[in-house]
């Protein structure tokens, strides 16, 4: 699947650009986020309650480079025992988020800490 920052091209260069890219990498959900690569062996992230915060912005002739932290839940299924509910936890990673200026395909990579 090609994933497409739009409207964070449109505002490229504009001081609205850092609340954009937010907005847009929220509504991509964690299926669309690399964020399974950064969830604890075992877990599965949760598609609600992302935040996201732009931590740098850099560029070059042909791409928008991105750093950015991203505070998610990860469902714990490894320590739940019987009928008793998953154990549910704060998360977090650091994604560099790249865009092409031309044509907005958005590339992502995850940095581990």
């Amino acid at each position: 699947m090609t994933i497409k920052l739009i409207e964070s091209i449109k505002y490229w260069g504009s001081d609205n650009f850092p609340n954009v890219l937010k907005i847009e990498l929220i509504e991509l959900g964690a299926d669309n986020l690399p964020l399974q690569k950064a969830a604890t062996p075992g877990s599965f992230v949760k598609d609600s309650d992302i935040s996201v915060t732009v931590l740098s912005i850099h560029d070059d002739e042909i791409n928008i480079k991105v750093k950015v932290g991203v505070m998610f839940l990860e469902i714990l299924w490894a320590y739940c025992c019987g009928d008793d509910e998953p154990m549910v936890s704060n998360a977090y990673c650091e994604l560099i988020v790249v865009i092409n200026k031309a044509t907005a395909v958005t590339k992502f990579r995850v940095i581990l800490n």
